[in-house]
């Protein structure tokens, strides 16, 4: 079941630090945030993935390109109790396991667990509109703009797509003017497409 896990991730497209230079457009990134979503549901199948099964997965994504800010793949506390290999810690009666992966300069990477609750680190993700979401709905969205304190620690928009009932994976854009005015077009564009298909 092992050599599955690393099967899984070698499907992932290889990153170099050239390629992380690469300039996807936003729905290029969306489609490859399914794609890993994809992928953990599939690792989740295995009861002995590994904290670094997880924290690879986040890793790769974040490379994928520059304009990502981060990753995370938060786990819904029911399902922890499956998964004695991964680092879930209590807080408040349930269990919390969130690995986050977030370019801490342009040049570098940093990582925390966001569910590993500290001074000034982590926080209850369950309680978030980018977890909490769609968690409830098993729909893919958009957060709306906020300061991420205790992770990112940066105003930013989250993606956030459902792994079935297992957790939520995401990708994070800063907060930048720029960015906001991108997904008010694609969610605008979104609406319009869907007026039509409705039409016929």
């Amino acid at each position: 079941m092992k050599n599955t896990i690393k099967k899984l991730l070698l499907t992932l497209v290889l990153i170099s630090p050239a390629y992380a230079t690469i300039n996807h457009t936003i729905p290029e990134i969306l489609a490859q945030t399914d794609k890993m979503a994809k992928v953990a549901q599939a690792i989740l199948e295995n009861p002995e993935v590994s904290d670094t099964d997880i924290k690879s997965l986040v890793y790769r994504f974040v490379l994928f390109d520059e304009k990502i800010y981060g990753s995370a793949l938060a786990f819904n506390p029911d399902v922890l109790s499956k998964y004695p290999r991964l680092s879930a810690e209590k807080h408040n009666g349930h269990l919390l396991y969130s690995p986050y992966m977030y370019r801490k300069t342009p040049s570098s990477l940093s990582f925390i667990n966001i569910g590993h609750i500290r001074p000034n680190q982590g926080y209850d993700y369950t309680t978030k509109q980018w977890y909490a979401k769609p968690a409830k709905t098993s729909q893919p969205g958009w957060s709306d703009v906020y300061i991420d304190t205790g992770a990112g620690n940066v105003k930013m928009l989250t993606y956030s797509v459902p792994v079935e009932n297992l957790a939520v994976f995401t990708f994070d854009l800063t907060g930048s003017q720029e960015n906001k005015e991108k997904i008010q077009a694609l969610k605008h564009k979104f609406k319009i497409k869907r007026k039509g298909s409705l039409k016929r």
